[in-house]
């Protein structure tokens, strides 16, 4: 039998190699199936969240850790001076894991509270414990990162809904 070819599998043509993976998969059970959706979809937010505070990371210079925190402080702080729906719409646009730090829903505010530019920037000082001059670049940064994730049509409605200080600070970052 000199002279006659052996074929393996990964000599086989490639049409035909998709099939056997997709006749593999069609042999999952359904709780299989599920499995591996809920892997992906879970694979796909840690790999939105990082992309997310590298980008803040970038912005600002800080470390992961500290980039983490102040994407939540800022997070925190914006929205309690939004009302609850445009909080929400804010988030629909943010990475998930992100907002998964926040309070749920039902324990925030019903009303925003009124305060500006110097009392947020204080407040991520306090949070952060650093002083504010820092602070107010931590805060740009992440302003930046947020509108950087949204659409400009959301940017435009945070804004909106700002008082004139904080929308000057939200649009310095645009």
């Amino acid at each position: 039998m000199t002279g006659v070819p052996v074929t393996t599998f990964q000599e086989v043509p490639s049409p035909l190699r998709p099939r056997c993976a997709h006749m593999a998969q069609a042999h999952e059970t359904e709780t299989e199936k599920q499995d591996r959706h809920a892997r992906r979809h879970e694979a796909h937010l840690r790999a939105t969240y990082a992309a997310f505070i590298h980008h803040v990371c970038d912005l600002s210079a800080l470390p992961p850790a500290l980039a983490e925190s102040a994407a939540v402080s800022v997070l925190s702080a914006l929205e309690r001076r939004l009302m609850p729906n445009g909080a929400r719409n804010l988030e629909s646009q943010l990475p998930r894991m992100l907002v998964e730090f926040l309070p749920p829903p039902e324990e925030r505010p019903r009303h925003p509270h009124r305060f500006g530019r110097e009392e947020m920037i204080a407040s991520v000082a306090e949070d952060l414990q650093m002083p504010v001059g820092p602070a107010e670049l931590v805060v740009r940064a992440v302003l930046r990162a947020f509108q950087d994730q949204i659409s400009e049509g959301e940017a435009d409605k945070v804004a909106s809904n700002l008082p004139a200080d904080l929308q000057a600070l939200w649009r310095l970052t645009q």
